[in-house]
């Protein structure tokens, strides 16, 4: 199915994209790019590609001490 392969690669992708970026900075390019891609006629499939994608950039953060302020502090301290 076409719609989901769109929510893997673009999971993935805000994964990675996460732990270089902020998650914020993240969340804000793939939900603009979400809005090219997926099919305006479906609007569920919308609501649930976008919070993926929230759920995807908070775990790509929180993966790298790069991607996150709150992980960076926390890899500082040694916790």
């Amino acid at each position: 199915d076409d719609r989901r392969t769109l929510l893997v690669l673009v999971a993935a992708l805000t994964f990675f994209m996460s732990a270089a970026l902020d998650n914020l900075t993240t969340t804000i390019v793939m939900c603009s790019l979400l809005a090219r891609l997926a099919p305006k006629s479906d609007p569920e499939f919308r609501s649930v590609a976008g919070g993926l994608i929230v759920i995807a950039a908070n775990a790509g953060g929180a993966w790298s001490p790069i991607g996150d302020v709150t992980t960076t502090m926390l890899w500082i301290d040694g916790e």
